[in-house]
């Protein structure tokens, strides 16, 4: 014999962020921390409280950005509402021994929600929600699939940077050829050989000093600043993020 109790389910807050708008970080003149950054943060921040604990996080369409879905889906299943013009795929095929290239990172594209929505071929399921916002029983219809959800400008981020990288250091090796200036240091981290920082700047002061900014014949005592402040501006700027 089985018998069916009703449990009474409630939520309490324990976590809250306040999350401005941009228009009130620029009237004070402060960084602007968007609404995905900070529910990233929280979302990892209780995943770090509950270590041993299945975290399901359901949020609105605000927060359906690639970005976010990928920095918390090792920590916990995400449940969104998803745009209609998405860009969904099938998973990649396996990739077969001795096949030339990258792998592939996505399969055959799949029809946006929206043309879903249109089409009559697929089969809805009816479902009958109990508490439906906590009053009466609600009658849902739904059809269920797996697909991946891929950004192209996301997938062209990555490669574009590392080739810009791989420039870097191909340039700066010529110049570390001529001349290798010592690493910058701090007096709280002593570092005797260069950093990819070091290298990046050696670049930046080749581009900025020598070969671009010239207005006028190359007079290198006659500068609207002394060389030591203009070296300083040079230094600095070449070191910055």
């Amino acid at each position: 014999m089985e018998s069916h109790q009703k449990v009474d389910v409630c939520g309490l807050p324990f976590l809250t962020a306040l999350a401005t708008s941009e228009r009130y970080a620029d009237h004070r003149q402060k960084r602007h921390k968007k609404l995905t950054d900070w529910g990233r943060q929280c979302l990892l921040q209780a995943a770090r409280w509950l270590p041993d604990r299945k975290i399901i996080a359901a949020a609105d369409s605000s927060f359906a950005a690639i970005e976010l879905l990928r920095a918390v889906r090792r920590r916990m299943c995400m449940i969104t509402r998803l745009r209609l013009d998405a860009r969904l795929f099938n998973p990649p095929a396996r990739r077969r021994p001795g096949t030339i290239g990258r792998p592939r990172v996505i399969g055959k594209r799949q029809a946006t929600l929206a043309k879903r929505l249109a089409d009559p071929k697929p089969r809805w399921r009816r479902l009958q929600v109990s508490g439906w916002y906590g009053r009466s029983e609600r009658l849902v219809e739904i059809v269920s699939g797996t697909a991946l959800w891929h950004h192209p400008a996301i997938a062209r981020t990555t490669p574009a940077l590392l080739g810009l990288f791989s420039l870097v250091t191909l340039w700066a090796h010529d110049l570390y050829a001529r001349e290798a200036p010592a690493p910058r240091a701090a007096s709280w981290y002593s570092k005797h050989l260069s950093t990819f920082s070091d290298t990046l700047a050696r670049v930046r002061r080749e581009l900025w000093t020598y070969h671009d900014f010239h207005t006028s014949a190359i007079t290198p005592d006659l500068v609207k600043l002394p060389r030591a402040a203009i070296d300083a501006l040079i230094g600095a700027a070449c070191y910055a993020a």
